[in-house]
Formats: structure tokens, C-alpha cells, sequence
């Protein structure tokens, strides 16, 4: 019989004072999978950081994250509505986030068809 992974849905106003709730909701997902302390502290830093790109420009009014921890690995997807007008937000490539998600990440992935998406992977998989 197959179990079934545990998920967290969670939807907060697009303001920076609301993603406390989701570094907060990251955090426990984090301990759920049975990361050490600071692999949670990882987890948080990696959600805030993917949530505050989506909000920087002040467009959005929702961020909804799934957080779905999976035989000791989480994986997040962290989206906003209406969006960012700017997606991937510029410049992308040289940011100090790109850095520190690539680096909290093993997987990343900015979903740009649709509306705009971090999808992340955190965990026991080694990091690229």
C-alpha cells in the first residue's frame, strides 16, 4: 500500500508583513521531512526568498504555496496572482537571490508559462 505524501496548501495576502506565515508554514514542513536545524533554517530562507521575488513589485494579491515533503525531501512551489509584471524579474542572472536559491536548492525552476512560479526542491538530494 502506497502512502501518500504530506502536503501543506497555503494561501497569504501578497504583502512582505504575510510571508512570515510562510517562512513560519516552510519551517515545519522542514521538520515534517526530518531536516536538522539548519536544513529548517535553509528551508525558511529558501521560501522567503522565492515568495518576496514574487511580491517585490507590489502587483500581486495572493501567494499561494504547496509545500509536499516526500521520504525526507520538500518540495515547494510558491506562486503569485496576478504576478509580477517583470517575470523572471531582471536582472536575473547576476542576483542575489538566484545565488541563494541555487544554492539552498538542489533543483530550481522559474515557471514562466502560466502564471509565475518557483518550483524548488529541498533536501537530500546532493545540490548542482
Amino acid at each position: 500500500m502506497a502512502v501518500a505524501p504530506d502536503q501543506i496548501r497555503l494561501d497569504v495576502p501578497a504583502r512582505r508583513q504575510s510571508l512570515a506565515v510562510l517562512r513560519h508554514m516552510a519551517a515545519n514542513a522542514a521538520r515534517l521531512c526530518g531536516f536538522g536545524y539548519s536544513s529548517v533554517e535553509e528551508a525558511r530562507l529558501a521560501v522567503n526568498e522565492a515568495a518576496s521575488l514574487l511580491v517585490a513589485d507590489g502587483r500581486s494579491s495572493t501567494v499561494r504555496c504547496l509545500l509536499t515533503c516526500d521520504e525526507g525531501t520538500l518540495h515547494v512551489e510558491i506562486g503569485a496572482a496576478p504576478g509580477p509584471a517583470i517575470w523572471p524579474p531582471e536582472p536575473w542572472t547576476d542576483s542575489l537571490e538566484r545565488t541563494v536559491l541555487t544554492s539552498l536548492a538542489s533543483e530550481l525552476e522559474l515557471i514562466t508559462d502560466r502564471s509565475p512560479m518557483v518550483r524548488m526542491t529541498l533536501g537530500t538530494q546532493p545540490r548542482g
